[in-house]
């Protein structure tokens, strides 16, 4: 999904049908900031991750 919330296909071809994580964890966070092109969200994710 784009930032103007339109769904573009990819330029690329991908061999895997792409989904969603579901759940309460920290990847599905991931996966779900990801989408939403919230890289400030994935960047925090990651960092308390590492910690």
């Amino acid at each position: 999904m784009s930032r103007d919330g339109s769904s573009h296909p990819s330029p690329f071809p991908c061999p895997v049908q792409l989904g969603r994580i579901k759940g309460d964890s920290l990847e599905a966070r991931l996966h779900e900031y990801v989408r939403e092109e919230n890289y400030v969200k994935v960047k925090k994710l990651l960092k308390k991750g590492k910690s």
